[in-house]
């Protein structure tokens, strides 16, 4: 019997399996949190440094003034939901017609820490308004926001690819800035975070009643028993820590949920995923952001290890 082991194969079957620090080269550069101590149980409040890529957003004009929340993917650019972007024109007249509009760049503000960052321009797919009617908006329901300036604070990784079977064995928290009771119109504008889930629409139980709540439509759904999105939570991520609990990725963007009691009753909130956009997010960021696949590192740093290796061999 033949017992040596092709280094090759046992390599990339223990990165799959255990995973692996490759350094700087092949480590992404997001995702990272500081080292503070945060409550999460039940939607606690959080410091804002604790999640340095989550803001809030502000869209405000003479007829409305809404919030949403968005996520720093790049020191320039952001993702938030698309119906964020969009106000009723005739919210402030004497009339009971409905037509929702689009908000100009400059009525929209991210909001962090006392720190307010006008927005230069945004970007979202040509097929949400043709698809903005019910439940059809969900696989379009995200934007980009490109801000004037650059923010200092630390982006979340983008992921190529969301794996259902795999999701149950890393964290995942949902952070916004929503509403913390379904049951009043009072924002305290706090960043709160808790346990959310993500399932995808159709796969297992909590995807099945997804799919069967939301329609064929819906793919990425977030359910946890008494907690979930509420008003003003639009836009955030539940964020997934991978890569050995050091880099949390974004897989979706917070869509809808269920007026009154969201997932409080296991109704699943609906995402709409990230990865059928990374194209588009790479091209209209200029290449400055890439989706990574959080599952399995490129073989580049593959072979860069196995160079290492028999460099400090001789």
């Amino acid at each position: 019997m033949n017992t040596k082991i092709n280094f090759d194969v046992f390599f990339v079957v223990s990165v799959l399996l255990f995973g692996y620090n490759f350094g700087d080269d092949c480590t992404p550069k997001c995702g990272v949190r500081p080292n503070t101590l945060q409550r999460v149980l039940g939607g606690d409040e959080n410091i804002d440094s604790s999640w340095p890529w989550v803001f809030e957003l502000k869209a405000e004009n003479p007829c409305s003034t809404h919030y949403c929340t968005s996520q720093l993917i790049a020191s320039n650019f952001a993702l938030t939901s698309a119906h964020c972007l969009f106000y009723d024109f005739y919210a402030c007249k004497n009339s009971n017609k409905t037509n929702f509009v689009e908000h100009s760049p400059e009525e929209i503000t991210l909001l962090k820490n006392n720190d307010i960052y006008k927005i230069k321009k945004f970007y979202y797919p040509e097929k949400f308004e043709e698809n903005s009617n019910g439940f059809k908006m969900f696989p379009f329901d995200l934007a980009i926001l490109e801000l004037e300036e650059d923010v200092e604070n630390e982006p979340v990784c983008v992921a190529k690819l969301f794996n259902p079977y795999s999701a149950r064995m890393h964290s995942e928290q949902l952070v916004g800035y929503g509403l913390h009771d379904p049951f009043t119109n009072e924002n305290s504008h706090k960043l709160r975070a808790a346990p959310v889930q993500l399932y995808e629409a159709g796969v297992g139980v909590i995807g099945a009643r997804c799919r069967a709540e939301w329609g064929l439509l819906a793919r990425l759904c977030g359910a946890a028993e008494n907690k979930g999105a509420l008003k003003g939570d639009s836009g955030t991520g539940i964020f997934v820590n991978h890569n050995n609990g050091k880099h949390f990725f974004t897989h979706g963007v917070m869509s809808a949920y269920k007026g009154g009691s969201p997932s409080r009753h296991l109704i699943p909130d609906v995402y709409t995923p990230i990865s059928e956009f990374c194209d588009w997010i790479q091209d209209k960021t200029g290449n400055k952001v890439k989706c990574i696949n959080p599952y399995v590192k490129d073989p580049s740093c593959y072979r860069k290890y196995k160079n290492d290796q028999e460099e400090n061999n001789f």
